[in-house]
C-alpha cells in the first residue's frame, strides 16, 4: 500500500487508539512505515475535533471487528 486513503486512516485511528494495537503493529498490517501511521493517527485525531466522523468511525470499527480484530488489553 503505497497511500492511506481515509479508511486506511481510520482504520489506523481505531487500531491505535481504540484497540490499543502499536503502531509499529499496524505499520507491518498495512505494509507501510511506522511515521506513515503515526501521521494518519494524528491527522484523524485533529480532523475528530473539526469534522464529524462518528458515523464512518462506526463502520470503520464494525469491518475490523467482522475481521476478528478486536481491543487488546495488557
Amino acid at each position: 500500500m503505497n497511500r492511506m486513503t481515509l479508511q486506511h486512516k481510520l482504520m489506523a485511528y481505531v487500531l491505535n487508539k481504540e484497540f490499543e494495537y502499536m503502531q509499529t503493529e499496524i505499520a507491518k498490517l498495512m505494509g507501510v512505515s511506522q511515521t506513515t501511521i503515526s501521521k494518519s493517527v494524528n491527522e484523524i485525531s485533529k480532523r475528530l475535533k473539526t469534522e464529524n466522523l462518528n458515523s464512518q468511525l462506526n463502520i470503520i470499527r464494525t469491518a475490523l471487528e467482522k475481521q476478528g480484530l478486536k481491543r487488546l488489553y495488557f
